[in-house]
């Protein structure tokens, strides 16, 4: 199994939960996927159901764009981490 299968939950909890905030005003079709980063616990375990949630480490605004961090824990059902990863999306403003 790729390690980067954990990649699929990291997506939905970032989008799910962060992203979509209304407050941050995020048109995600500007949305660029700028950086990402993981560290690992322990393997994947074929046939595990695992858990993802995000938050918001940094946002910052430069010249018109905005770069935006999230780090996101995966758990397993016990809720041991299994990994952790780190996005950069960088949000593109009006042209």
């Amino acid at each position: 199994m790729p390690p980067t299968i954990v990649t699929v939950p990291e997506i939905a909890a970032g989008l799910d939960h962060v992203v979509s905030d209304p407050r941050l005003e995020i048109d995600l079709p500007r949305v660029l996927h700028g950086e990402q980063e993981y560290r690992w616990s322990r393997s994947l375990v074929a046939g595990e159901t695992l858990t993802a949630s995000a938050t918001i480490e940094s946002v910052r605004d430069r010249g018109g764009i905005r770069f935006l961090v999230l780090g996101t824990e995966v758990r397993d059902e016990a809720g041991e981490l299994v990994a952790a990863g780190r996005s950069t999306l960088i949000v593109r403003g009006d042209a």
